[in-house]
């Protein structure tokens, strides 16, 4: 299963919110293992040269974070005088969801005070991507 999102997304959000990447499957036993693909192009931006930034980007099945992602996985560091950082977030995971539920992951992202993220940049052509695959046991 594949899904694609190319909507202009942004936040300056320091706790985690949707980005509006998803997808949904349903394995065919409890036994059969998830392994979830999510691409991110992303960009934060800093106020200042000398400050220092951070944001994460993290994965969901229904509300469990699944990477277990509290810390910033994306920094520009301040003593490098950028004041923007752009780059494409790549994780791969594989999940045991024990269900033959149909099951939602999706992408969440959050900031430091004073950041923005942009994760989606539609005038750029640019797209999130998300694949699911089930692996039998």
């Amino acid at each position: 299963v594949s899904s694609t999102y190319s909507t202009s997304f942004n936040t300056t959000s320091t706790t985690y919110v949707d980005t509006g990447l998803s997808a949904s499957i349903t394995p065919s036993a409890t036994s059969s293992r998830i392994l979830v693909m999510a691409v991110h192009p992303y960009e934060i931006f800093k106020a200042t040269a000398t400050t220092s930034i951070t944001a994460a980007i993290t994965i969901l099945r229904g509300s469990t974070d699944i990477i277990g992602n509290s810390t910033a996985n994306i920094e520009l560091d301040g003593a490098s005088g950028v004041l923007d950082l752009a780059g494409t977030w790549t994780y791969h995971y594989l999940d045991s969801p024990s269900t033959t539920s149909s099951t939602t992951y999706k992408t969440q992202t959050k900031v430091t005070s004073g950041t923005t993220i942009y994760t989606t940049y539609s005038n750029r052509g640019n797209q999130a991507q998300m694949i699911l695959m089930e692996i039998g046991a």
